[in-house]
């Protein structure tokens, strides 16, 4: 048998490691290439898929190391706000998201492209809500709809009408609660939209620095006036000893309101 010239044999390996890495990198940062409708079937599409619960399901092992990842926000595709209303409402540890004013009926779009994982009545707080999974791995949520207009695992575009405005769930009037989320752990969006010009001015973030209180919640308890050691650990399956252990507290250790005690 013949053996391939050295100088053929090393342009196929260098060829072959080069396609490698540029396949690597699409399906780490998008679901198509620009300019095109060529979606790429990658892990973030399959990872806890989850049609008929908010929450994707992974598990609190999986999320207490999200602050570990690097993540890209969907670098090849553009981006939109939902809807052009002012923002009402900021995000905090209570309030996951940003509440933003429209009008009934008015049509709600993907910020991203992506894939529909949820839509549908949700009988908590949410009401009608639509989330969209991006390539990312990061999800959008769009809540309080009055109408939902796609369908779980149907293709989305960036600007597309997702659902209608409206107040259904705990709302007092006609607006969209949006948040961003990764593995189920809320986003602060502040960090990731510059609200003022509706840009993203940085693709790729380090999780730990998008986290804020949402990730704390995860592992913390935020006291609150009238809380005591025993209140706090009957409302996580706790004992006082055992909250006392895990924070290396004195016996005698006052709470203080705006503090956090670590839980898990």
């Amino acid at each position: 048998m013949k053996k391939l010239p050295a100088q053929i044999l090393f342009t196929a390996l260098l060829f072959s490691s080069f396609t490698m890495k540029a396949e690597t990198k699409i399906i780490a940062d998008t679901t198509e290439n620009e300019g095109d409708s060529i979606y790429v079937d990658n892990s973030s599409y399959t990872l806890h898929w989850n049609t008929k619960s908010l929450y994707a399901g992974w598990s609190s092992s999986e999320k207490s190391k999200v602050n570990s990842e690097v993540i890209y926000i969907d670098t090849l595709t553009k981006f939109t706000m939902p809807v052009p209303g002012k923002k009402t409402s900021e995000y905090s540890r209570l309030h996951t998201g940003w509440d933003l004013n429209l009008k009934e009926g008015e049509p709600v779009k993907s910020a991203f492209d992506g894939r529909v994982r949820f839509a549908g009545m949700n009988n908590g707080g949410y009401g009608n809500i639509v989330i969209v999974r991006h390539a990312s791995g990061i999800e959008t949520w769009y809540a309080h709809l009055s109408a939902t207009s796609v369908v779980p695992g149907q293709r989305v575009k960036c600007g597309e009408t997702i659902g209608l405005g409206g107040s259904t769930g705990r709302s007092t009037g006609p607006h969209l609660h949006w948040e961003m989320r990764y593995k189920d752990v809320p986003l602060d969006l502040a960090k990731i939209i510059n609200y003022g010009n509706k840009t993203i001015p940085k693709r790729k973030l380090k999780v730990k620095d998008l986290t804020g209180d949402g990730m704390l919640a995860l592992t913390h308890h935020k006291i609150a006036d009238g809380d005591t050691m025993e209140s706090i650990a009957a409302k996580h399956k706790s004992t006082p000893e055992r909250l006392i252990r895990l924070n290396g507290l004195a016996a005698n250790y006052v709470l203080v309101p705006g503090k956090y005690i670590r839980v898990k």
